[in-house]
């Protein structure tokens, strides 16, 4: 037995900020779950750390930091060092760049893909929303127009676009992949060739609200307003906030006539300021430090959602602070199995009803109450804990069994080293002649001779 511990490797597409970010949180708890099981664990990113305005220190959580670049070969000598028994990717984009690196440096380690959401399917719902502003968007509807229906037939064919190529062959490349919301394991199985055995749904891993923490809520009477949070980096969120408030806040704002609306969210650009009207109600209040001290004192959280994908920690940062959410479908999806009141397409029904859950003590504490339940029976911690946890001990002890019958993962494998390997080594190739040339002023050295 090596006298060593086990070892994480994560490679992030950004360093993790879980304050202005529910993937950097989602990404820490799994950090978190594999390091109780005694993993020493390092994080390794591409991104400029100096661009990270809110990211966390990691060493204060016992987490190696390594800074790493693209498209080169001093990777390779790093995770050859570290010798990971786990490689876990964020994001399929940190997959295509370095998995095949770590196939060659480090054949025997596990390679996991956390997936955070279907990129694809946030992106294939951005564009359908912009061209058909009344289409549905659920994943029903979407597999209907991909496959052939009458009321959109130029769709059919929409879920094989190239970024879903791109990601779905992601998967594919993996040892497993998580999947954060049920929806979306639906989705993936029924219709991509994905097998479910390569798949695990793991949602936000959150611990249950205990009875001193309830009892600190603030009560119905003492709260007031409505608020949105939501990282403007994030594409819906920005459609949501323009949504908001060209739409829906001016006739809330006209039956409520006391009430704000304030906007939250990290990385706030220039242009969200044309939106600050306190006049109206309306107010863009920039990044909020504690997202959910921010919510713990509104009475109804927001979440008019057009497009999107995965799971939304600003309706988790409400849920635990019991902080009722008004919903659209989308922002709902993959939390609430059931129809219930508080979520709403149509424009008008999204609107009186988030008014009457503002007004309707009963309405309220009955939301409240059902989110407490939700949150115990779909989301336990110690459940979704276990299972990753024995799908990883799973996988490490039948690890060449688990290869040998994935066919499938050969092939795009194989595949992979003849186009993203001799992609990546021709790029450093070029970098390096560029530099050369550079330093010594030469005319004679052309990237024609790579």
């Amino acid at each position: 037995m090596s006298q060593f511990p086990p070892r994480l490797l994560v490679i992030g597409t950004v360093w993790p900020e879980p304050k202005s970010s529910a993937a950097g949180i989602h990404l820490l708890s799994l950090i978190n779950a594999i390091q109780q099981q005694g993993y020493d664990c390092h994080f390794a990113c591409p991104a400029n750390s100096y661009e990270a305005q809110h990211t966390i220190d990691l060493s204060s959580l016992q987490i190696s930091a390594h800074e790493i670049q693209l498209n080169d070969s001093s990777f390779d000598e790093m995770v050859a060092h570290l010798a990971p028994d786990i490689v876990l990717f964020d994001r399929f984009m940190m997959e295509e760049q370095f998995s095949w690196r770590v196939r060659q440096a480090c054949p025997n380690a596990l390679c996991i893909l956390d997936t955070e959401d279907v990129h694809s399917l946030r992106d294939v719902r951005r564009r359908l929303i912009n061209q058909y502003p009344d289409i549905d968007l659920s994943i029903s509807a979407l597999i209907q127009y991909h496959q052939g229906c009458v009321e959109y037939p130029q769709l059919q064919g929409c879920l094989h676009n190239d970024l879903a190529l791109r990601e779905i062959t992601s998967m594919l490349r993996m040892d497993l992949s998580l999947i954060i919301s049920k929806e979306e394991y639906t989705f993936l199985t029924q219709c991509y060739p994905i097998a479910k055995e390569t798949l695990l749904y793991c949602p936000f891993l959150i611990p249950s609200i205990t009875p001193e923490q309830q009892s600190k809520w603030q009560p119905f009477e003492q709260r007031q307003d409505f608020v949105f949070i939501g990282n403007y980096r994030h594409a819906p969120n920005w459609d949501a906030v323009q949504y908001l408030s060209k739409t829906i806040w001016p006739m809330i704002k006209a039956q409520l006539p006391q009430a704000q609306c304030h906007v939250y969210g990290a990385y706030t650009p220039a242009k969200a300021k044309q939106f600050h009207q306190p006049k109206h109600g309306f107010n863009i209040q920039g990044w909020a430090h504690d997202a959910q001290a921010v919510l713990a004192n509104a009475r109804v959280n927001l979440a008019p959602l057009r497009f999107g994908a995965g799971l939304k920690g600003k309706i988790f940062d409400a849920l635990q602070v019991g902080t009722p959410t008004m919903m659209t479908r989308i922002a709902s999806e993959g939390i609430y199995t059931n129809e219930v009141k508080c979520i709403a397409d149509n424009t008008q029904e999204y609107i009186q009803s988030a008014i009457e859950l503002y007004k309707d003590k009963t309405y309220w504490q009955c939301t409240q109450q059902n989110s407490l339940t939700l949150l115990d029976t779909q989301f336990n911690i110690q459940i979704h804990t276990r299972q990753l946890i024995e799908r990883i001990a799973s996988l490490q002890q039948t690890l060449s069994q688990h290869r040998s019958t994935n066919f499938l993962q050969a092939m795009v494998n194989q595949q992979q080293l003849k186009a993203t390997q001799y992609m990546s080594q021709w790029i450093e190739a070029k970098q390096i002649i560029a530099q050369l040339r550079d330093s010594s002023h030469s005319p004679e050295i052309d990237s024609g001779d790579v």
